[in-house]
């Protein structure tokens, strides 16, 4: 019977009785979890929503629509979302979710293609440094809940750097510079990868030679001549999340006593996050100063910057710390240091974890939004004067009709 295997069959049984069986039970396992909350609806935010409603106009504003606020839409039901606010976020952010928006998909897919770009992104991470490595990073809780189950778009921000990283390191110079650009235009983080980036040309323009450098460069302009029309409409764009922060919450924040800062958390929960966003930061200087070399601290100095960073802002979110692994990603030659960085990263938010297992606590949307939502789960249509879904306004009569009915 064995013999009549078509080789597909074949090969799956050569992986379930290989040593890498129970990584793949696992990944199976964890992969059907994350797809079971993509079919439920968000209940902590409401991003995925307003971004797809946004996003829907991409195609009757084009590049001024960075010019535009969300009160400008209204009367469509994610118009009232932080209805002040313009769209924040940069160019290929509001593209990837026009995908969704203009074609009438709803959240659901939106977190379906998260969760694969996740899984894409554990794949790299299992080749580079092993396939516990990409099973930790897969099976992170704040991945499985702010990714799969809320539409966060960091595991986009996070594949992107990933991308930039293993290009880079494979010397694929052209590449490496277009998934730059496309990490920068998606969230501005990825200009933290500078250090490194800077790092890998050097090391690879020895003897005088350019051609790195010039080849990154082209490429990183190839990546930015897509999106130059909202660039030059909206010069600033770059800087808008910077714009709009308030100094109302960071559960990260380097100043614990000021409670403000950490608005409804138990102060178990605000020493939780201070210690798993200093620890990664201790573990990385320990490795700078280790064995002193240069090379390392670029390798390293992504990470830090990361964290030194987001303890920094005024406003920053649990699910900002879903990039950090997009940094440790760098540093995938020194193995044992990267799956303790998965691991910190894996034990980090403790508030997924009681969520994903069925112990929610902490502050949740409206149940008005959560409704709007469910019905935004699989379709979306909004309306506008362009006829999405909704009838178009009734035209004015002409002024000899008009004349006629006030007779």
């Amino acid at each position: 019977m064995s013999q009549n295997s078509s080789p597909p069959a074949n090969k799956l049984l050569n992986i379930l009785h290989s040593k890498h069986a129970l990584i793949v039970v696992l990944f199976v396992l964890v992969g059907g979890f994350r797809l079971y909350q993509c079919f439920d609806v968000p209940t902590v935010s409401t991003d995925a929503y307003r971004n797809i409603g946004y996003s829907s106009h991409l195609t009757d504003k084009g590049f001024s629509i960075y010019e535009t606020k969300a009160m400008d839409f209204r009367p469509e039901p994610w118009s009232n979302l932080w209805y002040k606010q313009g769209y924040i976020y940069p160019p290929l952010t509001l593209v990837f979710f026009a995908l969704f928006g203009t074609t009438g998909l709803g959240i659901f897919y939106v977190k379906l293609v998260l969760t694969l770009l996740d899984l894409l992104s554990a794949l790299l991470f299992s080749r580079a440094v092993s396939p516990w490595a990409g099973l930790l990073f897969f099976s992170a809780p704040v991945s499985i809940f702010f990714t799969s189950h809320e539409g966060q778009f960091e595991a986009l921000q996070t594949f992107t750097i990933i991308a930039t990283v293993a290009l880079m390191e494979r010397r694929m110079w052209t590449l490496g510079g277009i998934a730059w650009a496309a990490s920068v235009q998606t969230k501005i983080f990825g200009l933290l990868l500078l250090p490194y980036l800077a790092a890998q040309l050097y090391y690879g323009s020895k003897n005088g030679r350019k051609t790195p450098l010039l080849k990154f460069l082209s490429g990183a302009i190839l990546g930015i001549i897509p999106f130059a029309g909202f660039y030059i409409e909206t010069p600033d764009l770059l800087l808008l999340p910077f714009q709009t922060q308030v100094d109302v919450f960071n559960p990260f924040a380097w100043n614990i006593t000021n409670r403000a800062l950490f608005y409804w958390h138990p102060m178990w929960l605000s020493l939780w996050y201070f210690a798993f966003s200093i620890i990664p930061i201790v573990v990385l200087i320990y490795y700078i100063l280790n064995r002193f070399e240069l090379k390392k601290c670029f390798e390293a100095a992504p990470g830090v910057a990361f964290w030194e960073l987001l303890k920094s802002l005024k406003w920053a979110l649990p699910w900002y710390t879903i990039v950090a692994p997009g940094f440790y990603f760098c540093l995938a030659r020194s193995k044992r240091l990267v799956m303790i960085l998965l691991v910190l990263h894996f034990l980090q938010d403790a508030r997924s974890m009681f969520i994903i297992t069925g112990n929610h606590f902490g502050g949740r949307e409206r149940q008005s939004n959560i409704e709007k939502m469910k019905k935004c789960l699989y379709t979306c249509r909004f309306s506008s004067e362009k006829a999405r879904g909704l009838p178009k306004p009734t035209p004015r009569p002409s002024p000899e009709t008009e004349r006629r009915i006030t007779r």
